[in-house]
């Protein structure tokens, strides 16, 4: 029986990247503006927007998004929309859109916590980071880590995340 990739290793790199990244790793200590944050909340939102709907109710972060969004003091008049109009979901198979919840709501559930505990105690609302039951949550992120067949929408995922920070670097040292 030939050995199959799970969803942790076949993105290890990505995840390396995206961990290691100047504008990621500022926000894992909560050095990172109100302005900064918001942009990242909004592009996390359209991101859930759409791919909310497919899947477990549980594990959507559309609706906390945009109370974190609510809560933040940001006086931004022009939005940096980085991933409006990039993903389109409807016309993923069911595979794409698995490997992009494992990337999205794990960042959220694991790496979550960590941001959380750095974030909250400076004022930023972390409400998209709390998950009212974890266990259904921690579930769906196994029962996805084990399809290899998600490994392109998972990269995919990483991908953007990464592009988001680059282009919120990109701006905030434009200001």
């Amino acid at each position: 029986m030939a050995d199959t990739m799970n969803l942790y290793d076949a993105t290890r790199d990505l995840h390396h990247d995206a961990e290691a990244h100047s504008w990621g790793a500022k926000m894992a200590k909560g050095d990172i503006s109100q302005a900064e944050y918001w942009h990242w909340l909004w592009n996390l939102w359209l991101i859930h927007r759409d791919l909310d709907e497919y899947m477990p109710a549980e594990s959507r972060r559309g609706m906390a998004l945009g109370w974190d969004m609510a809560k933040t003091d940001c006086k931004a008049t022009i939005v940096a929309q980085l991933a409006v109009g990039v993903y389109d979901f409807a016309n993923m198979s069911d595979a794409e859109r698995g490997g992009w919840a494992y990337i999205m709501i794990g960042a959220h559930f694991r790496g979550g916590a960590v941001i959380r505990k750095r974030m909250e105690p400076k004022g930023f609302s972390c409400q998209h980071l709390r998950f009212e039951d974890p266990a259904k949550v921690n579930e769906y992120l196994v029962s996805l880590r084990e399809r290899p067949e998600c490994a392109e929408g998972a990269r995919a995922a990483f991908k953007a995340i990464i592009e988001i920070m680059n282009r919120i670097e990109q701006m905030s040292a434009s200001s």
